[in-house]
């Protein structure tokens, strides 16, 4: 494949279109943001695991659709925005996980750290797009404040997507990072409940993965290695 040569420099670009290819870069640099899940049907290791744009294009299908099939008094565009800007700040944050790698395999952002590194992160996206981009940062500010309904429904969809992804995978992110049934739901049933619709599937979902939990769930925790 035919790449450019280091001492070559490409010829500037009209303003509008050098402004357009700096967002192109930045959702870049958002999408790569690598998420501590595997991905339905993907290889083990770092390869099969899930990035920040495939999630973001995912749950804003998913939101479209529970919202067209069960809850059509909310406001699509609303839920649209705010499932694209919901993990905005991992762009210069990281992904934290929910549930660190037991096993030591997969080194993970600290849980404590979460808050400050993320606020840290939306004061870069500000400094960047508050004057071209102003929506951007005002929906980012709204979802965050969780004052309506669509923003607390799409940040339970979120919590609850990456379940159904896990058991579309049988199990296997539960499996390997050593997460068991008790963890998964003292973390994730408070979060879900922001939205009652959300947190009705939920319950629903658990009860049915509760019949056969070691399919989907670590029955016991997994030592963590030795340093």
């Amino acid at each position: 494949m035919r790449k450019r040569k280091a001492t070559q420099v490409p010829p500037a670009l009209p303003k509008e279109v050098a402004e357009i290819v700096r967002f192109v870069r930045h959702t870049n640099e958002f999408g790569n943001v690598m998420r501590l899940i595997w991905r339905p049907g993907s290889p083990d290791g770092e390869a099969g695991r899930e990035r920040n744009d495939s999630h973001t294009c995912q749950l804003m299908d998913v939101v479209w659709f529970v919202q067209q099939r069960f809850l059509p008094h909310l406001d699509l565009l609303k839920v649209w925005k705010y499932a694209m800007v919901h993990d905005k700040p991992e762009t210069y944050a990281g992904d934290t996980p929910a549930f660190p790698d037991k096993n030591g395999a997969y080194v993970a952002l600290d849980r404590n750290g979460k808050k400050e590194r993320e606020r840290i992160a939306t004061l870069q996206l500000k400094k960047e797009w508050g004057e071209s981009f102003p929506d951007f940062l005002s929906c980012l500010e709204d979802y965050e404040r969780q004052n309506d309904e669509e923003s607390r429904f799409v940040y339970a969809l979120d919590k609850f997507l990456s379940d159904l992804n896990i058991y579309e995978d049988n199990g296997r992110t539960n499996l390997q990072l050593g997460i068991t049934r008790d963890e998964q739901r003292a973390y994730k049933r408070p979060r879900i409940a922001q939205h009652p619709f959300v947190l009705e599937l939920y319950d629903q979902w658990m009860a049915c993965c509760e019949k056969e939990p070691d399919l989907f769930f670590s029955s016991t925790e997994i030592p963590k290695v030795a340093e």
